[in-house]
This record gives structure tokens, C-alpha cells and sequence, in this order.
């Protein structure tokens, strides 16, 4: 079986220092209705905001793989951190869908690379368009060089489609194709570098549902669902929900 992680990307061009990146995902969370734990709880989710020697980008991954929230975190994330974000979606090694959005928080590009994405996506054009990525595009990246890593046939693994795009891109490719565990363990990183060494600084993050939050929107949700029944016939799932379904699927 092959990887299933999500990653966000900051690009942080405009220099926040890690305590300030640190405090505004902080406030994100907390806005979310999640509030700062520690290691020891049991109910915690965790996260890593992992800080680059070399490159602007600043990346965030987490325990859960494929949270369902994670396109509107995205559009948070950008407009909290006044900057371009990108969120990556590798499912199974086999598909990846890389979304960019700007520092309002409005998607600019989709990039779809695998065998079955494009039916996750039948009414968008997920082939990337190189121009939507020049602000965050390294200086002297060529466009034509990333159009083509876009349209590249699928690699064994989809992850090594992504160390090519990072690396037009000018973002930390080891940081980039890493999910959670390559942060977390001894185990080499993808192209057998090693994780700890390449990264400096990284901080750990544990948050757990605030108390007060849950009540109140169970008790919310009761209301609605005393009062109203839900339209199912006309609901669709998201295209990010069809991978989450997909790789529940065939871990069964």
C-alpha cells in the first residue's frame, strides 16, 4: 500500500518569523473551536509546522491523513496568514490533487496527476495552469518547465510527480513529498535524505475540541434536526470526500 497524506503549504514570502506563524495557526485553530493541549490527552490531534533552511515555505502536516475539513482550512490558513497556500492531497501513491490559493483565500489553480482523478473532478480542468503559480514560482523558474511537470505521465509514485513540481516551484521538495510519519519517526525520508537534519526548527502543536463549542453545536444540531429533515437527494460529495471515500474503501 502505498502513502495517504495531506500537507498545507505556506508560502511565506513575506518573512513572518516561526513564533508569529506559530500564533496565527494557534488563533485559526481557536477560531475552528479547537484549543491548545498537551501530548499526554488522549483525545488530542496533533500538528507539525516544519520551517525550511533553505526556501520561503513553510509546511504544516497532521495525524489525521485526509481531514474532511481540509479545503476550507486552506482558504483559512491563506487569509489568516496573508499569503499564498497550497494544500496536497496524496491518496494511495496513486493520485495527488495539489490546489493553490491566494492570500484571500480564493482558489487559483487545480493540478490533478493519477488514473482515476480526473473522474473526481469531471466538471473542473485540473491541469494546471502555470501562470495562476508565477507569485510563488522561484525567481528564474521556467514556466515552461512547469507545464510540463504538470502534464508529466504518472510516475510509480505520484509523490515523485511532486518532488518535480517542488522543485520548479523552488518549495523544499524533502519537506514537500513528507507525510506525517517521515517527520515523526528515525526512518529516511523519500530519496533516502534525512528528515531531522534537513529541517532546523520544527514546532508541535496539540489541540482538542473546546468543551464549550461542542456543547453548543450539538445542542444546535439537535435543533435543526428536530425541526428540519435533510434534502439527500440533491447533496453531492465534495471531490476531496471522494478520495477520503476511496482510500476508506480499499483499506477495507
Amino acid at each position: 500500500m502505498g502513502l495517504t497524506y495531506t500537507q498545507f503549504q505556506i508560502y511565506n514570502k513575506i518573512g513572518k518569523n516561526k513564533e508569529e506563524i506559530k500564533e496565527l495557526f494557534i488563533k485559526l485553530m481557536k477560531q475552528e473551536g479547537w484549543e491548545t493541549t498537551v501530548l499526554s490527552d488522549r483525545h488530542k490531534i496533533a500538528y507539525k509546522i516544519v520551517f525550511s533552511k533553505t526556501t520561503p515555505w513553510v509546511s504544516i502536516v497532521c495525524t489525521d491523513a485526509l481531514p474532511r475539513t481540509m479545503e476550507s482550512d486552506v482558504k483559512k490558513l491563506a487569509r489568516i496568514m496573508e499569503s499564498y497556500c497550497t494544500l496536497t492531497v496524496v491518496s494511495d501513491s496513486d493520485e495527488l490533487v495539489l490546489f493553490l490559493y491566494n492570500e484571500k483565500g480564493v482558489q487559483k489553480d487545480i493540478v490533478g496527476i493519477g488514473y482515476e482523478i480526473f473522474e473526481m473532478f469531471p466538471n473542473q480542468d485540473i491541469s494546471g495552469n502555470p501562470e495562476a503559480w508565477q507569485p510563488v514560482m522561484v525567481e528564474g523558474g521556467s514556466m515552461e518547465k512547469l507545464k510540463t511537470t504538470f502534464t508529466k505521465e504518472r510516475q510509480t509514485f505520484v509523490e515523485d510527480n511532486l518532488w518535480d513540481i517542488a522543485e520548479v516551484l523552488g518549495m523544499d521538495k524533502i519537506n514537500a513529498v513528507s507525510p506525517w510519519a517521515a517527520f515523526e519517526s528515525e526512518a529516511k525520508a523519500p530519496r533516502q535524505m534525512d528528515i531531522k537534519s534537513n529541517n532546523p526548527y520544527v514546532i508541535d502543536l496539540y489541540f482538542k475540541k473546546n468543551s464549550a463549542q461542542s456543547n453548543k453545536k450539538i445542542s444546535s444540531h439537535s435543533k435543526r434536526t428536530n425541526n428540519v429533515q435533510p434534502n439527500r437527494k440533491n447533496s453531492k460529495p465534495s471531490s476531496h470526500l471522494k478520495l477520503v471515500k476511496k482510500v476508506k474503501s480499499e483499506e477495507i
